[in-house]
């Protein structure tokens, strides 16, 4: 199986200030660095291991000058990681020429990791800090006493499914879902409530890497625990913000340090919303007043041990409301949140464990905004103090007792219905405005939202492609705001944009060449980095549809020399509009990807690297 790549991250990072230089970009010089599978020097790309570093194994299949890019893979879990070993040409071009995976058995593994940031400690050392999304809901894990309660408390969510999550993660600790096709141990309820802490998950990971390719590997709890996408450093290397990318019922957090470029300790902050645009007003006019609410303080020596102790019973107590009208029984506190309506009630003395380990719903209680839809990457603008946050989609929570346009109670009843903002399924891009003094927001506003078309063009375009759809990661690159989408269908073909963030003009500056009904591959993340004196503007190419067998692709577009000011001009050739033409053009490049693998052997296919089959087994569940 072949593995989404989530995210590229490079060891270094710059900025250019030369004489302008306008680049195109095409297929031309787009420059892979690595493919699923790919075997460097023994070493497997994306290979998924045990917490004993044995090779899990896949269903129906028989037994059998330093530069580094850290590479997540992201999919069902167990999820890894990888750092490269870089050679850079004397004309900057890069190839990998080591490669190992990354050993987070110290943490009990790594949970679905999607984007992040680099903190520059020194010359030979960084952190790279990445983020474990989509959090396995605690609460079922400590209540259920069956597989089958446990399955149908997940389905009971009105976004989790993490019933598929949990059974699939527990090959990391040799227990099998689909284990009577091979006959392997079969994961019980007691393997999970014995071996799978979900209080060990959903935070900030680092990983320090330091001259050699030497690394240490860490989770900072310090930062909450909630379906992270982004942890993104600010200037002053000590206040982080934090987005929840869920699809509804998400919070957004701001964590500031007691000391520079330690995150092992200091205090975790939620925004609360105040709209001062008009309620039910469309999503490119929404604007709000920012405040942050103190969820807690701690260390992450602390936060580590309690989590070891620690069920979501021993935090809240839980009782039944009515889901409608939004109330509780007396004593019990209504919240809408990510994992719905709920009543619950703080037990004496639990309040750090709430605000670290139970972060969006600690955050509800305390008045905090819990209603963003799939907040996504960030990117901070120090010439104007803006700090640039994508929202894939406005939806749900986000509007005004509405579901995608029609009433419903489902997202707001017993919340504050702070955001009262239109359905926008193409997502927005907001800018924060931030305080330089302290860099703390003050106010946000929608700055760039995609446009739905009123029916499907000839295309199957949902979202007008003059504009963004599904806005993902982030970067800036020299005045502009390069945007990479992961549109899942609404546009067809996944584009990168570069926004002017002067005027706000947007250029598309590269389309993916794929077709939905095929494969939905798509750049999800798009980060600009200096190394020695060249820089790269990283693109990575996510796979949904494994049965085609189109790896994921970790690739960059460049290099540019450091000293030149780049200005991104239109992409090299327009899109195709022909459902023929696209297809043709997708299998041209799944060919090309295909034979490269096969010039390279595909080694031995009894191991599982990437999604996880069971959902064609799903009776074994």
């Amino acid at each position: 199986m072949l593995p989404v790549v989530a995210c590229l991250l490079l060891a270094a990072a710059g900025h250019a200030s030369g004489s302008p230089r306008t680049v195109t970009l095409g297929a031309a010089n787009y420059n892979t660095l690595l493919v699923s599978d790919q075997r460097v020097g023994g070493t497997t790309f994306a290979l998924l291991k045990t917490h004993d570093l044995k090779p899990i194994l896949a269903n129906n299949y028989e037994v059998g000058k330093e530069f580094f890019a850290v590479v997540i893979t992201d999919f069902f879990p167990p999820s890894t990681s990888s750092i490269a070993r870089l050679a850079q040409d004397s004309k900057g071009r890069l190839s990998v020429t080591g490669l190992k995976n990354v050993d987070w058995s110290a943490w009990g593994g790594i949970w679905l990791p999607c984007s992040g940031d680099v903190l520059r400690l020194s010359k030979d050392k960084s952190v790279i800090m990445v983020g474990e999304e989509y959090e396995c809901n605690a609460r079922h894990i400590a209540s259920a006493a069956s597989l089958v309660e446990l399955r149908s408390a997940f389905e009971s969510d009105p976004y989790y499914y993490g019933y598929a999550d949990v059974v699939n993660f527990m090959r990391y600790f040799g227990k099998y879902p689909f284990a009577n096709n091979l006959s392997l141990p079969a994961v019980t309820i007691e393997d999970i409530k014995t071996h799978f802490n979900p209080y060990m998950y959903g935070y900030i990971t680092a990983l320090e890497l330091s001259k050699g390719g030497k690394y240490k590997t860490s989770k900072y709890m310090t930062m909450g625990r909630c379906s992270h996408e982004f942890g993104y450093i600010m200037p002053d290397r000590q206040t982080v913000y934090l987005s929840d990318d869920h699809g509804s019922g998400g919070a957004l957090f701001k964590f500031v340090a007691d000391k520079a470029t330690d995150f092992n300790s200091g205090k975790l902050y939620a925004m609360k919303a105040l709209q001062t645009s008009p309620a039910k007003g469309p999503a490119n006019e929404s604007a709000f007043d920012v405040e942050w609410v103190l969820l807690g303080s701690s260390s992450n020596a602390a936060l580590l041990k309690a989590a070891k102790a620690t069920t979501f019973l021993d935090i809240f107590e839980v009782a039944k409301g009515d889901k409608v009208a939004g109330t509780c029984p007396a004593g019990f506190s209504p919240v809408n949140t990510a994992t719905g309506f709920e009543c619950l009630k703080l037990k004496a003395g639990m309040a750090t464990h709430a605000a670290f380990f139970e972060s969006r719903r600690y955050a509800a209680l305390m008045g905090a905004t819990t209603e963003w839809s799939k907040a996504e990457g960030m990117a901070y603008d120090s010439a104007s103090g803006s700090l640039y946050l994508t929202m894939s989609v406005v939806r749900y929570g986000m509007e005004d007792f509405a579901k995608r346009g029609s009433a419903s109670t489902s997202y707001d009843a017993g919340g504050p219905n702070h955001v009262k903002v239109k359905y926008n399924v193409c997502g927005c891009i907001y800018k924060l405005t931030v305080d330089k003094s302290t860099y703390s927001a003050t106010h946000m506003a929608a700055a760039k939202c995609g446009q739905a078309l009123p029916a499907l063009d000839a295309a199957g375009n949902t979202c007008d492609t003059t504009s963004i759809a599904s806005p993902d990661n982030v970067d800036i690159v020299d005045g502009q705001l390069i945007i990479a989408e992961d549109s899942e269908g609404l546009h067809v073909k996944s584009q990168l944009w570069a926004m002017d963030l002067k005027t706000g003009d947007l250029t598309r500056i590269f389309t993916m060449p794929t077709n939905a009904t095929l494969a939905t591959a798509e750049f999800t993340s798009s980060y600009a980095y200096t190394l020695g004196d060249y820089r790269y503007l990283v693109a990575n190419v996510n796979n949904w549809d494994f049965n085609q067998r189109i790896p994921g692709r970790v690739g960059y577009f460049g290099p540019y020399k450091k000293s030149d000011t780049l200005r991104f001009g239109p992409e090299a050739s327009a899109p195709t509009s022909t459902t023929g033409r696209r297809r043709a053009s997708l299998l041209a490049a799944s060919d090309e990807m295909l034979a490269a693998e096969a010039s390279r052997g595909r080694g031995d296919k009894s191991l599982e690297r990437g999604w996880p089959e069971f959902l064609a087994n799903s009776a074994d569940l």
